[in-house]
């Protein structure tokens, strides 16, 4: 929770939104972050699928929508607002995710961060590793796996080759 809250706060208020846009938008942020895989995501069909949040939050439930949406059309809303609303969403949303994706990645370095380095922690080869760059969809992350590691003089690793 703590990870969203800073973001979410940045960008929700500042914005202009209605009751359900502000809805929607935390929807969607808790659909997708509640789909983040737990466990490694695997290449292979074989191995089981990677364990998420919404793996215990959705047990025995349809994620069928609750209403009918033809309730909720209004002759007084034309397309073009509807568009433009929609265009405003998705644009809170992408800084959302910027703002959210940068904080988790500081707060996932701060949590694994000894005063003492220490070999047990040292990057290895074979360590799988996330990828930060354009990723094609919020629900999953890049992963790479470490090919090869150049220590520096104090016999740390300093930087590695990653094969995605």
């Amino acid at each position: 929770m703590r990870s969203i809250k800073e973001p979410l706060r940045k960008i929700i208020s500042r914005a202009n939104l209605t009751f359900e846009e502000t809805m929607t938008i935390l929807a969607e942020i808790e659909n997708v972050l509640n789909h983040r895989p737990l466990t490694y995501v695997s290449d292979d069909v074989s191995d089981p699928e990677s364990l998420t949040p919404a793996n215990f939050l959705l047990v025995g439930h349809k994620n069928d929508y609750p209403f009918n949406f033809s309730e909720l059309l209004n002759n007084s809303i034309t397309r073009e607002s509807l568009l433009k609303r929609k265009y405003y969403q998705t644009k809170l949303l992408s800084q959302f995710w910027k703002k959210w994706k940068d904080n988790y990645l500081l707060n996932i370095r701060s949590f694994h961060h000894f005063p003492k380095p220490s070999v047990e922690r040292n990057l290895r080869v074979g360590d799988v590793v996330i990828l930060e760059g354009n990723t094609k969809s919020k629900f999953l992350w890049d992963l790479g796996r470490i090919a090869k590691v150049m220590q520096g003089r104090d016999g740390l690793v300093r930087s590695c080759v990653v094969k995605d």
